[in-house]
Formats: C-alpha cells, sequence, structure tokens
C-alpha cells in the first residue's frame, strides 16, 4: 500500500508441496456503513482496491518471491496501470453506479 494507508496486498510464500502456488491477499480500508445503510466505496477505496489488485497481478505471472532493490520500480507498473485502467469509460461504467436506482454516475 500507500504510505499512510492500510491497503495492502500480502503473499504467502509458496507452499512446501511443490506445487508453487502463491496466495495473494488483499486488505482494504473501508468506511463504515452510516446510519444503519450500506457500506459504500469511495473512489480512493476503488482505486486503492485496484491498485492492490495489480500487485496481485503481477505477482501471479512473476517467479519471484520477493524484489529485490533493482526492481523495486518494476513492482508498481502492474499496480499503476491498474489504477489508470478503473478510469477506462467501459471500465467505470460497470463499477461506478448509484447504489440505490442503479443509474450510471458521471
Amino acid at each position: 500500500g500507500k504510505d499512510g494507508d492500510r491497503e495492502s496486498t500480502w503473499m504467502a510464500p509458496p507452499s512446501d508441496e511443490g506445487s508453487g502456488a502463491v496466495e495473494q491477499i488483499i486488505t482494504l480500508r473501508l468506511p463504515r456503513p452510516e446510519d444503519g445503510g450500506p457500506a459504500l466505496m469511495r473512489l480512493k477505496n476503488v482505486q486503492s482496491l485496484f491498485h492492490e489488485f495489480g500487485h496481485a497481478v503481477e505477482a501471479i505471472f512473476t517467479t519471484r518471491f520477493r524484489a529485490d532493490a533493482s526492481e523495486q520500480d518494476s513492482i508498481e507498473l502492474v499496480p499503476m496501470f491498474m489504477e489508470l485502467w478503473m478510469y477506462d469509460p467501459s471500465t467505470f461504467d460497470r463499477y461506478a453506479v448509484h447504489y440505490e436506482t442503479n443509474t450510471r454516475l458521471p
């Protein structure tokens, strides 16, 4: 996650069973529901979700468990791409809807 945020993607080490499978766990700090209403994600929360999902996607397609210092910049490439993708009109229209009326947000 970014400095000051609690959002993060955690990668568990490959199991000893030899499959090489890696578990990805995404944690987000989401707002609590207000006055008995639903818990609604703010734009910043959606951005964090896309960013952290980018870390998970990057880990799926990599063969390393931890990056060394020379790879630190590349670790943010896929998450930043995912953040930009959330603003693509075809993507935005799929998730940016009013929770009561289901109408698209401007």
